[in-house]
């Protein structure tokens, strides 16, 4: 038994305990309110429930297209996540380009369908569903496999790209061309939106929001209040296009300039997130503000240049509230880094007992 065959009993154990998921909480799951745990488990029914589904027809289109050109298959290889066909015949180089391409080109045709299932149904959790099954399918038929064969791996786009200068052009532009366009529309602002509008609660609290910002030309706090919303999300490229909509129209809004060093922060972009704490902590006049702003500087600063100068940045921040466990978690976590066990020691012990006060 290969591998990958090995690794397919994992893939369908896995399958099978989406679908026993799903099935204890079918009736929470299929409500209109689509929770995180219901994304995560929509997510979990594209990839390990459809997907082999896809594989399976992969394969077949590779299968019809040997038939189609007087071929035999005289091997069909199916396992889940992955398979082959063996052909043979007397092909010619256009024959076997056009069976390489065929089952990838049934991949992508099914990358489409669950888009199309969009725009008639109603359910959020079917959308959802099919959202993540047309990200995983598309992402792997265009993107992923494309790459894992071109790196080395025998596949298909081997021979797709390998056949003729006449035929790897036009479909080499092609193809570029689509994976642009899709990856440029899922990044949109309209495609973000529409998919937290599917969220528990979600739309009716956006629409206040948008309401809000609709009143109140140029108010801050209403941009910034639903900057606030898209972050808690983790719709970040949205939740930065209201914060710098903020700075626009007052560079010194401290909040604005401390949510982006947090999104910076939690995207591990440490020198962009510095910059903006630092700018926070220059015009901001809330202490509490200031204290956390502290915080995400040495954090930023810690996990760039290291303890010793993040140090300062968590007394900083304790000196200014003196209250908050993980400000104290953080300090000692930078002196034991130091050597200074003692000290560590007790700033985890006073972590833990303000841990417990809250």
């Amino acid at each position: 038994m290969q591998l990958f065959d090995l690794l397919s009993l994992l893939y369908a154990f896995l399958g099978v305990r989406a679908l026993w998921t799903l099935a204890k909480n079918w009736r929470a799951f299929t409500d209109d309110e689509l929770t995180a745990f219901d994304r995560r488990l929509a997510s979990e029914i594209a990839f390990f429930v459809f997907i082999p589904i896809g594989v399976l027809l992969h394969e077949l289109g590779h299968a019809l297209a040997t038939l189609q050109v007087g071929g035999q298959v005289i091997e069909f290889h199916y396992a889940l996540f992955y398979g082959y066909v063996v052909p043979v015949g007397n092909f010619s180089d256009l024959q076997k380009w056009w069976i390489s391409l065929s089952g990838n080109l049934v991949s992508i045709v099914l990358g489409f369908v669950p888009i199309a299932l969009l725009a008639i149904t109603r359910k959020p959790w079917i959308k959802y569903t099919m959202l993540a099954l047309a990200r995983i399918q598309l992402g792997w038929a265009l993107v992923g496999y494309p790459l894992l064969t071109l790196a080395g791996f025998h596949g298909d786009w081997r021979t797709i790209y390998g056949t003729s200068w006449l035929l790897t052009i036009p479909l080499g532009v092609a193809h570029a061309a689509l994976v642009l366009a899709l990856w440029l529309l899922d990044r949109s602002a309209f495609v973000k939106r529409w998919e937290v509008s599917l969220y528990a609660g979600a739309r009716d609290h956006l629409k206040q929001l948008d309401n809000a910002i609709a009143a109140r030309p140029g108010a801050l706090d209403p941009i910034v209040a639903r900057g606030n919303f898209f972050a808690s999300q983790n719709q970040f490229d949205l939740a930065l296009v209201d914060y710098r909509t903020a700075l626009k129209i007052d560079p010194q809004n401290s909040r604005a300039l401390y949510n982006i060093g947090q999104i910076r922060l939690i995207q591990k972009r440490y020198t962009d997130g510095e910059k903006h704490f630092r700018a926070a902590l220059a015009r901001v006049s809330d202490p509490a503000l200031g204290a956390r702003a502290h915080f995400g500087l040495g954090l930023c600063i810690y996990h760039h240049r290291g303890a010793k100068q993040a140090l300062p940045e968590f007394d900083a921040a304790i000196l200014r509230d003196a209250t908050v466990p993980e400000f104290f978690f953080w300090r000692g976590t930078a002196r034991r880094a130091l050597g200074d066990e003692a000290n560590a020691q007790l700033d985890f012990a006073r972590a833990e007992q303000l841990g417990e006060k809250q």
